[in-house]
C-alpha cells in the first residue's frame, strides 16, 4: 500500500478535511499544504475556487497534477456558476485595480454584476504572490463560462 501511495501529495483547504488528510498523508507521502476550496459545482462539473485567496496558486497545482480530484458535499452544488450568491474570485495585480473592477463589472453587466475588492481590516486583501482579489456577484446566470473566462483573461490586468 505505502508504494501504491509514495507519489500522493494532498492540497486541501484548512480545517477539518485538512487534519484527517494529515493524520492519512503524515507517514505515508508527501503533504503539500495549500488552500484549496471549491465552493462551487455545477451541473457540469465546473467549479469556483479560490475564495480562500489562493487562485494562482491553486491554478498552478492544478496544471501540474495528472489527476485533479474534488470532493463536495450537496452543499456545494448550484444550478448555475455564481448561484450560491457567494463571490466569484478574480485574482488582479495591484496597478490599476480600479480599473480591472470596473472593467470586469462591465463585462457581466448583463447578469447583474456587482464588484468589490476584497478587504481584510479596512486594507486590500493581498495574496501569496502579492496580488490583489476583486469578489464579483451575480444575480443571473453569467451564460457561457468558456466564453465568460476568455473574456476575464483578456483584461491585461487579470493573473491567469
Amino acid at each position: 500500500m505505502e508504494e501504491e501511495i509514495g507519489n500522493l501529495f494532498s492540497a486541501t483547504s484548512p480545517g477539518r478535511m485538512e487534519e484527517e488528510i494529515d493524520n492519512f498523508t503524515a507517514t505515508k507521502a508527501n503533504k503539500v499544504a495549500q488552500p484549496l476550496v471549491e465552493d462551487e459545482v455545477d451541473p457540469d462539473l465546473n467549479l469556483v475556487k479560490g475564495r480562500g485567496g489562493s487562485l494562482l496558486r491553486e491554478k498552478m497545482i492544478e496544471s501540474v497534477s495528472k489527476k485533479h480530484i474534488v470532493i463536495v458535499d450537496e452543499s456545494k452544488l448550484v444550478n448555475y456558476v455564481g448561484g450560491s450568491k457567494l463571490a466569484m474570485p478574480v485574482e488582479v495585480i495591484p496597478f490599476c485595480w480600479n480599473h480591472s473592477l470596473n472593467r470586469l463589472v462591465s463585462l457581466f453587466d448583463y447578469a447583474g454584476c456587482v464588484g468589490e475588492l476584497r478587504k481584510v481590516a479596512e486594507k486590500a486583501y493581498v495574496t501569496d504572490n502579492g496580488n490583489y482579489i476583486i469578489d464579483l456577484y451575480f444575480e443571473k446566470d453569467i451564460g457561457d463560462l468558456n466564453e465568460a473566462g476568455d473574456a476575464i483573461l483578456r483584461l491585461p490586468s487579470v493573473v491567469g
